[in-house]
């Protein structure tokens, strides 16, 4: 008897909490209900600003809800990473980020603020941002092939230059040359612009860009070779993939959407349908490729292997090459 009555007890106790989980269940907001930042690791008008800008404006259309770019650049995205990471996951703060601070980083730094696979929950793939292998016009070469035959003749004596040490370019570079068996100089710079200048004054010789290359190479100021990816861009498909001659070489950096671990999986897949549907409109595809940016579809899981994969390619990559860890 003691046994049931004890028992009636913990349902009666109990009853009341169940019903307020169940009621409150019932009457939460639909998300979004309040404005979502999206934070950004760069500037207004870059590369990983303008698809984070259009999704915002789209959704911020669809849901009736403020979804504000917070663009927060410096130490090469680790302040925008380490700013996600520790963010409430509920949903309302998403990161946009490029592959470095995902990929590249983690695989050249010693410390980090964060875990790239651990702190972090893949959204919604967002582009891929095409580079190009160019030369000096008075470089005699036209194709990879012919880079590699006089980079052989002349071991140590040609140049490269890249947005400095770590970035995506020297670490395309590297991988180039780890692939190829040539000997090339590395130059690094403060920036693309400024190996751009460099390169179009015949300082060095070739280097791998960005689509800012894009007006020189028309104009005749500098050759297109390649592009150093698995397969021809659609942005340039006149130009062949590296690939074609040195297999292996796969040099594309992309942006992405992502939240602080923990957020509720309604949410991230919500999110992962609208952001993508958002990307795949053709006016937001247009402006993007005007970008030199082209969007490709992922799962969610198919992005948390891309990030996975890609640790792994810079990790061997700077162990093959014995580039000192960053501090």
């Amino acid at each position: 008897m003691k046994k049931s009555i004890s028992a009636l007890r913990i349902v009666f106790v109990l009853l009341p909490a169940g019903l307020l989980t169940v009621l409150n269940g019932a009457f939460a907001a639909p998300y979004p209900s309040k404005p979502v930042r999206i934070i950004t690791t760069s500037l207004p008008g870059s590369a990983t600003d303008v698809p984070a800008r259009a999704v915002a404006n789209g959704l911020t259309e669809l849901w009736g809800q403020q979804f504000i770019v917070d663009n927060r650049p410096g130490a090469g995205g680790q302040i925008a990473a380490e700013l996600a990471a520790k963010a409430t996951p509920d949903g309302y703060t998403i990161f946009f980020s490029s592959d470095g601070p995902i990929a590249i980083i983690p695989a050249i730094k010693r410390h980090l603020p964060y875990d790239p696979l651990k702190d972090f929950e893949p959204v919604a793939f967002g582009d891929f941002n095409n580079y190009i292998l160019v030369v000096n016009p008075a470089l005699p070469v036209h194709s990879v092939s012919d880079l590699m035959a006089l980079a052989r003749s002349k071991p140590g004596k040609l140049s490269y230059g890249s947005a400095g040490v770590g970035s995506p370019n020297h670490l395309g570079m590297e991988l180039f040359k780890l692939k190829a068996g040539i000997d090339l100089v590395h130059v690094p710079y403060k920036g693309g612009p400024a190996a751009t200048t460099d390169l179009l004054a015949g300082q060095i010789e070739l280097a791998m860009l960005g689509p800012p290359s894009i007006p020189h190479v028309k104009a005749g100021r500098l050759r297109a070779i390649a592009v150093p990816s698995a397969k021809r861009s659609e942005l340039m498909p006149d130009l062949p993939p590296i690939a074609e001659t040195v297999p292996g070489v796969d040099v594309r950096t992309w942006g992405a959407f992502f939240a602080p671990a923990g957020t509720p999986k309604a949410i991230l897949d919500k999110l992962h349908q609208e952001i993508t549907r958002q990307l795949n409109l053709p006016e937001t595809k247009k402006l993007l490729a005007s970008q030199g940016l082209s969007v490709e579809a992922m799962t969610r899981d198919e992005l948390r292997a891309l990030v996975k994969t890609d640790i792994k390619k810079y990790v061997d990559l700077v162990r093959a090459i014995k580039m000192p860890l960053l501090d």
